[in-house]
C-alpha cells in the first residue's frame, strides 16, 4: 500500500513538472517525422495481464514492417531525435501515466511483449506477481543493451537465449528483495545513470592525466581562492562591501602562498584523489589548520591588519577543509559511480560460515572496497550459540550450524562462503552440499600474509557447484569389503576417470593397484599423487597400450588382478569424428583385447566404463562404445571365470576436455564462452561421485549387467554457463560474451540413458539402475568382429555406415 501511494504521488508530480517538456518533445517529434507522438505497445503486466504501455515514438512510422522487433544501436529505423530520447530515457516518461493508472510501478520488473513471455511463462509468472516498472536492476545492468545486440549476428536470438534469461534472474532477485527503501535506491541509481555524464568526465580526466601535477596544483589553488571568497560571502550575507572585496583581493596572494606551502609540505599534491581516505583527510585538516593559524599570525602580529574580520579566519578554515576534502570525495564518487549503478544486479547474496578472524577480514574488505567485491553479506553462522544476535562489523551473526537450513530458507543466499578456521565434519559438509548452493572457501590468513592469495580471492567454483543438485554418495563399507586386500587393475589410469579410480581404490588398501597407461607423463603424475596414500610397493605402474595384445597378456599374467576396471578409451566426440580408425582401434579392439585376455587370465570382475553417448549414438565415439557394450554382453554369455559388467553414465564436469575447464579458460581469456546451441543439454556428474558409484556398481555386479548411474535431470549448457559466470560476478552479454557456434560433428542436442527396448530396474543402490535389454545378444557380433576391418583413412560417414552394419541396430544414426 505504501509503495502504491508513493507511486501515485511521484507520478502525479512528475507529470505536472514535465508538462512543458512533454509539449516540447511532442512538437519536436511531429516536426521530425510524420506519425503519432506516442507509441503504444501491448505488454504483459501484473499476473500476466496485457496492457498498453506508452512511450514517445522514437522510430519512423512504419518501423515494424521494416525490420525485427528487436532494435540495435545504429538501427536505421530510429530517428535522430529518437536516439537522443532513448539515450536519455526521456522516451519512457509517458509511462508515468501507466503508473498513475496502476498498470505499472516506478520500480519493478520490466514488462515484455507476449511472444517473449510465452517462451519463459513460468519465470514471468513468478516475477510479475508485482507490477512491472519503469526501472529495475535489469534496466541498470543492460542500459547499453542496443550496443550489445548490435554486435551479434542474430540479435533477437541472442536476446531471447542470453539476455532475457539474465534479466529474469535479476527480476527474481528484485522481487525477493522488494521494499520501498530498495526502490528509492534503484530510483537514485537510475537518475545517476541518466543524468551524470560519467563517460564525458572519464574522458576529460583521461586527457588531463598527462598533466596531473599541474592540474592538481591549479585546482587546489582555485579551491583555496574559492574558500576565502566564500568566507567573505558567508560573513556578509552574500553582499560583501567594496572595502571588504578590496581586502580580500589585497591579501589573497599571501593566503595562497601559505596554502600552497602547506600543500607541498604535507604532500597533498602527490596523492591520487581516487584513493583518498581518512589519512588524506587528516593531512588536509592539519595543513589547513596550520595554514590558517600562520595566516592569522602574520596578518595580526606582523602586518598589523586588525581590520581583517576574525570570523573570516574560521570560515576560510572550514571551507578550505570542506572543498579540499569534497574534491577528493567527488573524485572517489566518480570512480564508484559505475559500481553503484551496477551493484544491485552484480552483487551475490553471501552467507558466511564461520565467525573467525578470516571472516572479519573478509567482511572488512568487502565493506571498505565494495567495487572490488560482487557480494552482499547477509550474515554469519558461527559455532557459539551465545554469539547469536551479535554483529561482526555490522554484519549479524544469525546462528550456528544447527540453524543452517532455517537461515538459508529465510535469507535465500546465492552462495555459501566457508572460512578456513572452521573444521567441518563430513556430515556437515553433506548438509551444506545438500542445500544445492555453491560452497566456496576463503584463503587462509597464512596464505594471505605470505602473498600467495588475496583476501578477495575465493576458491574457484568446482564441479559440485555446477551440479544443480546434491552430489551422490554411498557407504564406503561395501567398497572396502570389495577392494581391501585384492589385486586391482585400472586401464587408462592417467586419464580423468582412471586417475580418480586409482585415488579412491588406493584408499581402500588393496593388495596391489596395477595402473596401466600408455602415456608415461600422466602415469608418473598419478603415481606421485598416490605415493603418500599407502605403501609404494602396492602401486604398480605399467606403461602399455590396451591394443597391444602381447603387453596386455604379459601384464595380466604377471600381476593376476582379481578386479579389472577398463577406463581406457577415446572420449572426445568431435575429434573422433575425424579419426574413426583410432576410435575403433582403442574403444573396440582395445576393449576386446582386454576382455579376452582378462578371461584367459582368470580375472573375477571386468568392468567397462561406458557412456550415455552409446545410446542411439550419432557419433563415431558413441558407436564404438556401443560396440564395446555389446561385446561385453556377448562375452558374458559364454562360460568362464570372468563376470563382465558395464557401467554407463554421462559427462564428467572436471574431466579433461569437458565443458567446465573450457569455460574457466575462456573466462580467464576474457571470453567469449562458446556454446554449440542454446537448447543443448547434458547429464553431468562430478568425477568423485561418478567413480564412487562406478565402484558400487562393480561391487554389485554378478555378470552381464548394464548399470546406469543416476545423474539427476539433464542440465542445459547455457544454464551451466550462466551459473558459472554468476559465481565469478560476471554478467552475460556485458562483462563477457556468450557465443553460439552450432552443433559439432557427431553431437546430439540431448543425450539419452536407455534404449526403448531396455527395461529400467533397481539395482539395490538408490543411485544406480539396471538396463535390462529385451533383445538377446548372440555370438554373431563376436564373429562379425573377427572379420571386421575399418580402413584407417575412411571418411566419418562411411565409417558410421560400417559400424551400423557391424552393430545391426536400426536405431543407429548415420552422421
Amino acid at each position: 500500500m505504501l509503495k502504491r501511494v508513493f507511486d501515485i504521488v511521484c507520478s502525479l508530480l512528475g507529470l505536472l513538472l514535465c508538462l512543458p517538456l512533454f509539449a516540447l518533445l511532442a512538437l519536436l517529434i511531429k516536426l521530425e517525422s510524420p506519425g503519432p507522438v506516442l507509441f503504444l505497445q501491448v505488454r504483459i503486466g501484473r499476473n500476466l495481464k496485457p496492457f498498453k504501455m506508452l512511450k514517445f515514438r522514437t522510430m519512423v512510422r512504419d518501423a515494424p514492417g521494416k525490420g525485427p522487433a528487436i532494435t540495435v544501436a545504429g538501427d536505421g529505423r530510429i530517428t535522430r531525435l529518437g536516439r537522443l530520447l532513448r539515450r536519455t530515457k526521456l522516451d519512457e516518461l509517458p509511462q508515468l501515466v501507466n503508473v498513475l493508472l496502476g498498470q505499472m510501478s516506478l520500480v519493478g520488473p520490466r514488462p515484455e511483449v507476449r511472444r517473449y513471455v510465452s517462451k519463459y511463462r513460468q519465470a514471468f509468472r513468478e516475477v510479475l506477481r508485482v507490477r512491472p516498472g519503469i526501472t529495475d536492476p535489469a534496466s541498470l545492468a543492460y542500459a547499453d543493451e542496443e550496443a550489445v545486440l548490435a554486435a551479434q549476428p542474430d540479435p533477437e536470438h541472442y536476446y531471447v537465449h542470453v539476455l532475457l534469461p539474465e534479466k529474469l534472474r535479476l527480476a527474481r532477485q528484485y522481487v525477493r528483495r522488494a521494499s520501498l527503501g530498495y526502490d528509492l535506491q534503484l530510483i537514485a541509481l537510475t537518475l545517476v545513470r541518466v543524468l551524470y555524464p560519467h563517460r564525458a568526465v572519464s574522458w576529460l580526466l583521461q586527457r588531463l592525466s598527462a598533466h596531473r601535477l599541474a592540474v592538481t596544483l591549479g585546482v587546489q589553488v582555485l579551491l583555496f581562492a574559492l574558500a576565502n571568497y566564500g568566507a567573505f560571502l558567508l560573513r556578509f550575507d552574500a553582499r560583501p562591501p567594496a572595502e571588504q572585496v578590496a581586502l580580500f583581493l589585497r591579501f589573497l596572494p599571501l593566503l595562497l602562498l601559505i596554502r600552497v606551502g602547506m600543500l607541498l609540505a604535507f604532500g597533498l599534491h602527490r596523492g591520487l584523489w581516487r584513493y583518498a581516505g581518512t589519512r588524506d583527510l587528516a593531512s588536509i585538516v592539519l595543513a589547513s589548520s596550520l595554514g590558517s593559524a600562520l595566516f592569522a599570525l602574520l596578518m595580526r602580529e606582523v602586518l598589523g591588519q586588525m581590520g581583517y574580520p576574525r570570523s573570516i579566519y574560521v570560515l576560510d578554515w572550514m571551507l578550505n577543509i570542506l572543498l579540499l576534502g569534497g574534491g577528493r570525495m567527488l573524485r572517489r564518487l566518480h570512480e564508484r559511480a559505475a559500481h553503484w549503478q551496477g551493484q544491485p544486479h552484480r552483487s551475490r547474496r553471501v552467507l558466511l560460515i564461520g565467525a573467525d578472524q578470516e571472516a572479519e577480514l573478509f567482511i572488512r574488505d568487502v565493506q571498505e572496497r565494495p567495487w572490488a567485491h560482487p557480494y552482499e553479506l547477509l550474515g554469519v553462522l558461527g559455532d557459539d550459540p551465545a554469539h547469536t544476535g551479535l554483529r561482526i562489523r555490522e554484519v549479524p551473526i544469525l546462528g550456528t550450524l544447527k540453524d543452517l537450513e532455517a537461515v538459508v530458507s529465510r535469507e535465500e543466499p546465492d552462495e555459501l562462503v566457508l572460512t578456513q578456521g572452521l573444521a567441518l565434519s563430513p556430515s556437515v559438509k553433506r548438509r551444506l552440499r545438500g542445500l544445492g548452493l555453491p560452497l566456496r572457501g576463503l584463503p587462509s590468513l597464512c596464505s594471505i600474509l605470505r602473498g600467495r592469495a588475496r583476501l578477495e580471492d575465493l576458491q574457484e567454483p568446482c564441479g559440485e557447484d555446477m551440479l544443480f543438485r546434491c552430489p551422490a554418495s554411498g557407504s564406503l563399507e561395501p567398497l572396502r569389503a570389495f577392494l581391501k586386500g585384492r589385486r586391482v587393475m585400472v586401464t587408462g589410469a592417467g586419464g580423468s576417470i582412471g586417475a580418480e579410480l586409482c585415488r579412491q581404490i588406493a584408499g581402500f588398501e588393496p593388495q596391489c593397484l596395477v595402473m596401466l597407461e600408455r602415456h608415461e607423463e600422466s602415469l608418473y603424475r598419478v603415481q606421485m599423487q598416490l605415493s603418500h596414500q599407502g605403501p609404494s610397493q602396492a602401486l604398480l605402474p605399467v606403461v602399455a597400450d590396451v591394443t597391444d595384445q602381447q603387453r596386455v597378456q604379459a601384464a595380466l599374467r604377471c600381476y593376476r588382478p582379481q578386479v579389472l576396471l577398463h577406463a581406457a578409451a577415446y572420449k572426445h566426440v568431435p575429434l573422433m569424428e575425424h579419426h574413426p580408425y583410432e576410435a575403433f582401434r582403442t574403444n573396440v579392439l582395445g576393449t576386446s583385447t582386454m576382455a579376452q585376455e582378462a578371461k584367459e587370465a582368470g580375472v573375477e570382475k571386468f568392468v567397462l566404463v561406458s557412456t550415455d553417448k552409446a545410446v542411439n549414438p550419432s557419433s563415431i565415439m558413441g558407436a564404438t562404445k556401443r560396440v564395446a557394450e555389446l561385446l561385453l554382453q556377448a562375452l558374458s554369455s559364454r562360460p568362464g571365470p570372468t563376470r563382465f559388467i558395464t557401467v554407463r553414465f554421462g559427462n564428467v564436469l572436471e574431466s579433461s576436455g569437458s565443458v567446465l575447464p573450457l569455460f574457466r579458460e575462456q573466462i580467464r581469456r576474457g571470453g567469449p564462452l562458446t556454446i554449440t546451441h542454446p537448447e543443448v543439454s547434458r547429464y553431468f556428474m562430478t568425477i568423485s561421485e561418478a567413480v564412487n558409484l562406478l565402484l558400487h556398481a562393480a561391487a554389485l555386479g554378478q555378470g552381464g549387467e548394464v548399470f546406469v548411474l543416476d545423474m539427476g535431470e539433464p542440465v542445459k549448457i547455457l544454464e551451466l554457463a550462466r551459473r558459472l559466470l554468476g559465481l565469478y560476478g560476471l554478467r552475460p552479454g556485458l562483462d563477457i560474451e556468450i557465443a553460439f557456434t552450432g552443433l559439432r560433428p557427431g553431437e546430439k542436442l540431448h543425450e539419452e540413458l536407455f534404449y526403448p527396448y531396455e527395461q529400467v530396474l533397481p539395482s539395490g543402490h538408490p543411485r544406480i539402475r539396471r538396463a535390462v535389454s529385451s533383445r538377446a545378444v548372440g555370438q554373431e557380433l563376436l564373429q562379425r568382429l573377427q572379420h571386421f576391418r575399418l580402413p584407417s583413412m575412411l571418411p566419418p560417414r562411411e565409417a558410421m555406415k560400417m559400424l551400423r552394419e557391424l552393430l545391426q541396430e536400426p536405431s543407429l544414426a548415420v552422421a
